[in-house]
């Protein structure tokens, strides 16, 4: 920084009170930072009581006439002061964001793509304050990833606003000097917000066809073998991950020399591939809800099936038990909130992702292993079109994946050009990368599939390779423990989840009532207003009214944030049903009205929306308690006898 002796002297004061506060706020950067120790490119340049910046490459200022555009910029972000959340690429001199988190409550995250403009701003304005409440996020474009720019914005209620997201620039240069960056960052934001939306399900149907069969399955469950003594006995220390992309077919000889010398996981669909070829694996893992998953067993040999063992999500329908019937089988929560509340942690909770590929790599660091080699997972179209491994149970070209899909680029494995994908692969891809990720500081992965997508965060080897550093083909690996859950114990967690699933049925007929109260009040005054025109829909009621009615929603919420079986379960199950209302609502919520008309307008919008989400949430709630009735009922009629000691008293 080139400024006169005292002047610099109070700006290298501000700077290390946003320092002091960036060592616990963002600790990486607060190193980069302290580590950086002169501007070079970008000067600061005082004119009147702002400061412009001189870009001296290029020999162009990042404002021209600063005073104009700082007075312009901040007209211009009046409209947003309503928005709990902005985004912004590029912090510029730092001025706009400064006056916005002083005259605002929001909260601003700003990508920057330069540590030396950061350096330079954070010298200019205090934000040390915002810096430690977390109401300013700072991060540098060039290290912002998908997987945790996803865990920051399924923060809260963030992702709510995802419609209103608008990535606006710090300094109009900014879209010309990094151009590249800006396109790349605005990509990241939109698609970890679509990845979040997506990931809260598409159709309650599956939501509630999830919980029947979990409630149906608990009884098996319990009496199984607890997943988080399982964990603790892994035979190897690198194990190999199967799937069934078109790659896998080159792998499978090399995989069969070497399958006694390390854990093999595969996916559910690779299994009888694996046993056309003579492999078999230790673990086979499965999480789909629907009958299908059991065509993938039943034709295989019992003696095959029963040297390995079956890690199931406990959603799976209960078409598959019999196809297992005599297997090593156990059964695992999914990551759903609704399911801490059975009281079930022993059992485990496996798979935050989307796919049975993020299953086998959760377990694989639940387990403990070192290595994960990957194999056969593609993500991506083939050149010739297929979709499969020869042998999958679809065929090489699944006629389920439509010709007409959207086919998305990405960048290929190696590196090198791109591949095409599908949203769902794509879905898939990202969560699996998220994963890596997440499992990174104890688990190193290798993405071996030599073929595919590139896996962002993975060490990429050939097959050989990997084998060669990280197997060791000296030690021949011993059979998988199943250690046995007693009666008793058993017969304790089955006692405790059925005084749960009372207590949650007894909970939601009184939720249920009251959004149905809720919304029948809020019908009448909607029924009155719906078919008249905006204008006079003004006049109809008083000021008192429309007062009374903004209440009642505003405790009716309350309800939603502050009881534990709502948020916990009910919410989670109905997230599909209900998240595109609270979008819609976190848009209304962000209107700023500029008359009192506007106001009353705004008000009566908000009043209309909440009508039809608490019928929703009404029925959703009403939906979700027939579901665990009949899903009790037929577990208890069709309970083997094997496990009638649950029911004894």
């Amino acid at each position: 920084m080139v400024l006169a002796g005292e002047k610099m002297k109070n700006y290298e004061a501000i700077y290390e009170k946003n320092l002091n506060a960036l060592r616990i706020a963002n600790f990486q950067l607060w190193k980069q930072l302290s580590d950086f120790q002169e501007n070079s490119r970008f000067e600061p340049t005082p004119q009147n009581e702002y400061f412009d910046i001189l870009d001296t490459l290029t020999n162009q200022f990042f404002y021209n006439d600063v005073s104009s555009v700082m007075e312009k910029n901040l007209r211009f972000f009046n409209q947003y002061t309503e928005q709990p959340f902005l985004y912004f690429f590029g912090i510029g001199n730092g001025y706009i964001i400064k006056q916005l988190l002083d005259q605002t409550k929001q909260t601003i995250t700003v990508t920057e793509p330069s540590l030396e403009l950061l350096f330079i701003a954070l010298h200019l304005e205090d934000f040390s304050t915002f810096l430690q409440d977390r109401r300013l996020q700072l991060f540098l474009a060039d290290e912002l990833e998908f997987a945790p720019l996803v865990s920051y914005l399924n923060q809260d209620v963030r992702i709510y606003y995802a419609r209103l997201y608008n990535l606006h620039l710090g300094a109009p240069i900014y879209q010309a000097l990094f151009e590249e960056a800006y396109i790349k960052t605005n990509k990241l934001f939109v698609d970890a917000m679509e990845f979040i939306i997506t990931n809260s399900g598409n159709d309650i149907k599956d939501a509630l066809m999830g919980l029947e069969h979990h409630i149906y399955n608990i009884p098996r469950m319990v009496a199984g073998t607890q997943f988080q003594e399982f964990i603790k006995h892994k035979n190897a220390d690198t194990v190999i991950m199967v799937s069934t992309g078109p790659s896998l077919t080159k792998q499978l000889p090399l995989l069969k020399e070497i399958q006694n010398h390390a854990t093999i996981i595969c996916a559910d669909s690779a299994l009888r591939i694996l046993y056309a070829h003579d492999i078999t694996p230790d673990i086979c893992v499965s999480l789909e809800r629907i009958p299908y998953v059991a065509e993938l067993f039943i034709d295989l040999p019992s003696s095959y099936k029963q040297k390995v063992v079956f890690v199931r999500a406990s959603l799976e329908h209960k078409s598959v038990f019999p196809t297992l019937e005599g297997c090593k089988d156990i059964l695992v929560l999914r990551p759903y909130k609704y399911n801490t509340l059975f009281g079930l942690e022993p059992y485990g909770i496996l798979c935050s992702g989307t796919s049975v590929a993020n299953m086998a790599h959760e377990l694989s660091a639940f387990m403990d292993y070192k290595t994960c080699i990957i194999i056969g997972q593609d993500l991506a179209y083939a050149s010739d079109g297929n979709t499969h491994s020869k042998g999958h149970i679809l065929g090489e070209k699944d006629s389920s994946i439509s010709e007409k899909e959207e086919k998305i680029q990405i960048p290929a494995y190696g590196g090198e050009g791109i591949v095409y994908t599908n949203r769902t692969w794509q879905l898939f891809r990202n969560g699996l990368i998220q994963t890596v990720d997440a499992t990174k500081n104890r688990m190193l992965t290798i993405n071996a599939t030599e073929g595919g997508a590139r896996i962002d965060g993975t060490k990429e080897l050939s097959f050989k390779e990997a084998i060669e550093l990280y197997v060791t083909k000296s030690t021949c690996k011993t059979p998988l423990k199943l250690p046995k859950t007693s009666k008793k114990e058993a017969k304790k967690y089955y006692t405790l989840v059925c005084e749960q699933i009372d207590t949650i049925l007894k909970e939601g007929e009184v939720l249920q009532k009251k959004f149905e109260e809720a919304f029948l009040t809020l019908a009448k005054t909607c029924k009155k207003l719906e078919k008249l025109p905006e204008k006079k829909q003004l006049k109809v009621f008083s000021e008192k009214k429309i007062i009374k009615l903004l209440n009642l929603i505003s405790n009716t919420r309350g309800i939603m944030e502050e009881n534990l079986y709502f948020k916990k379960f009910y919410w989670e199950l109905m997230q599909s049903l209900v998240v595109h209302y609270e979008l819609e609502l976190a848009r209304i919520k962000c209107i700023k009205p500029n008359s009192q008309e506007d106001n009353t307008l705004k008000a009566l919008n908000w009043i209309f929306n909440h009508s039809h989400y608490f019928y929703t949430i009404a029925g959703g709630i009403d939906n979700v308690i027939f579901t665990i009735k009949k899903a009790r009922e037929e577990s208890l009629e069709e309970l083997p006898k094997s496990l009638g000691f649950l029911l004894k008293r």
